[in-house]
């Protein structure tokens, strides 16, 4: 990851290369936050609204991206 917290492509290419030599499942979590300057005011006024939005998930959303192992030499006919 770079210092903002994003993976990278060599990173990434990294993990991948791992995952196609070894049994695992590769989960790329993205997890959106919306930005301080579009919260609303009174979330921002009172820090426990904000968590409890925080917990009910309405200001932030995860998406989650699932890579399987895949290797060309097994998908051979």
């Amino acid at each position: 990851m770079n210092c903002s917290g994003e993976l990278d492509w060599i990173k990434f290419h990294t993990y991948n290369r791992v995952n196609t030599h070894v049994q695992k499942t590769f989960i790329l979590a993205h997890v959106h936050i919306p930005a301080l300057s579009r919260t609303p005011a009174s979330y921002l006024s009172n820090p426990a609204e904000m968590v409890n939005h925080l917990k009910a998930g309405r200001l932030w959303s995860v998406r989650e991206v699932v890579i399987r192992r895949w290797s060309p030499a097994r998908m051979r006919p």
